[in-house]
């Protein structure tokens, strides 16, 4: 009976055992894997922490826009800790360019459109135009459109672009508005007017490379907003 039960309880143990040892050794895997993937995500975050930074280097400052307006307010709250929203403001040699602009995507792939919008409108700015919106979204949409014109796969599954609206104020009072798929409201004596902007957007597939889009003309008058 003795040795019956011996062999019987070795026949119990030994698969218990072996369970045991490859239970804790997979406890040990899966505290590796867990300390591994920590120090990737302290490493991703580190990067958009940075990435964050760049892209705020965009904006303008605020001593640019007090020394230019009596009185302004901006808000930029990307859902992630980047994203595909951005706001600009040049002087030039005539008058100011204030620009807004939502690009296709949130987190990091809207991060990176923001930062190739802003450089082409620089660009654009720097060497080609800087009183005319409309001017400023048509040469946008074609350096975009032949920037994104690659062979990758990625351009075959996905379609790439931005909204934007462009205020230029003159130094003689002049204000023009050109918009593609964003709209200005004007707040005046009369309520809140809606300069309309093009419906068609920057960049996509469905946007002829030649595009032309509108400026609208607004009056200035007292107190307007």
């Amino acid at each position: 009976i003795v040795v019956i039960f011996l062999i019987i309880s070795r026949k119990i143990a030994d698969p218990y055992k072996r369970a045991v040892i490859i239970s804790r050794e997979l406890e040990k895997k899966v505290d590796e894997r867990t300390r591994e993937l920590n120090e990737k995500n302290e490493s991703i975050m580190d990067s958009i922490e940075y990435a964050k930074l760049l892209q705020e280097s965009i904006l303008p400052l605020e001593e640019e826009l007090n020394a230019v307006f009596d009185g302004y307010f901006a808000i930029w709250r990307p859902r992630d800790i980047v994203g595909g929203d951005f706001y600009s403001f040049y002087k030039t040699g005539s008058g100011y360019l204030l620009i807004v602009g939502d690009c296709t995507g949130h987190g990091v792939p809207g991060a990176f459109m923001t930062m190739a919008a802003n450089s082409m409108i620089r660009h654009i700015i720097d060497e080609i135009c800087n009183n005319d919106p409309a001017r400023i979204l048509m040469e946008l949409n074609r350096l975009l459109k032949n920037t994104l014109k690659s062979k990758s796969r990625r351009r075959e599954i996905t379609d790439d672009g931005l909204s934007a609206g462009i205020i230029y104020i003159s130094t003689d009072g002049t204000v023009l508005y050109a918009g593609a798929g964003i709209s200005l409201y004007v707040k005046g004596r009369m309520g809140i007017e809606t300069v309309e902007g093009e419906r068609t957007g920057i960049g996509y597939r469905t946007t002829d490379d030649a595009y032309r889009y509108n400026n609208k003309k607004i009056m200035p008058e007292p107190g307007q907003t």
